[in-house]
């Protein structure tokens, strides 16, 4: 009997740049993406080299971000683009982007990891960061890899660590043996603090160090949660719009405060 490979969970990994500037802009568009997608895109995570929200303003002409999306299909993306594709707001929400790539991934191990986000401490406080990381393991050592990085999710998950793998996925076409994770974290200082610790503690370097060797190459990038992920949580609260625009001749933003959950 023929076998048909099991369903895939299927993600979107958008990476983007902000303007300078087009902050506001880009979240109110961004608020109206999150509404209208609610029930076929689920946000796993909105972060950024930098915070980046309405107030938090950046210096750099544009920041990098990354916006990873859980689909319900392969062809939600296409779906959803054709009907948005001439919407005003839509067609905005491009003009305040510098650059933009799009890349399609499947989830690689049994839970994929914790898409659930913690609540935001306030509006402006989201409470934890991310380590995103590209793995390229040895040729042949893909599931002795993925056989240690499950050993060293349950070793960070602790109380005395505080790691949550967020997501596990792998590309599909382009860079088939790429695996990305990110984790959540309770600051960027506790990064080096927790790999430090793991790599210097008998009981915990000799397995690290085996997991290191599986891999070719590994690359590791610091980010802050950006707002989005702040107005997805209030939209899946109930709360109504916004971030609204001032339809005077001002043209401006205005946001509906909201304080510590």
């Amino acid at each position: 009997m023929k076998q048909t490979a099991p369903k895939p969970t299927i993600y979107l990994r958008n990476n983007f740049t902000v303007l300078k500037n087009r902050e506001s802009d880009f979240f109110y568009g961004n608020e109206k993406l999150l509404r209208t997608t609610l029930d076929s895109w689920t946000l796993v995570a909105s972060c950024g080299l930098r915070s980046i929200s309405t107030e938090a303003k950046c210096n750099e002409p544009s920041v990098p971000a990354m916006n990873i999306w859980k689909l319900a299909e392969w062809d939600t993306l296409y779906n959803t683009i054709f009907a948005l594709s001439e919407t005003e707001w839509y067609r905005r929400l491009g003009s305040t982007l510098g650059g933009e790539q799009q890349d399609f991934l499947v989830g690689v191990l049994a839970d994929n990891g914790d898409c659930r986000r913690p609540p935001w401490k306030g509006d402006t406080e989201p409470g934890y960061a991310y380590l995103y990381e590209e793995a390229f393991p040895v040729p042949g050592e893909v599931h002795n890899y993925l056989r240690d990085l499950n050993w060293f999710t349950a070793q960070v998950a602790g109380a005395e660590f505080g790691w949550r793998r967020a997501w596990t996925a792998t590309h599909i076409t382009a860079q088939p043996s790429l695996i990305s994770v990110l984790w959540r974290v309770p600051s960027v200082e506790s990064i080096e603090r927790t790999l430090s610790y793991i790599s210097s503690q008998s009981h915990y370097s000799t397995r690290y160090s085996k997991m290191m060797d599986s891999l070719r190459d590994l690359k590791r990038t610091n980010y802050f949660p950006i707002y989005g992920e702040r107005l997805d949580e209030r939209i899946r609260n109930g709360e109504a719009s916004i971030i609204k625009r001032d339809v005077s001749s001002s043209g401006g933003i205005s946001i509906t405060s909201k304080g510590a959950i």
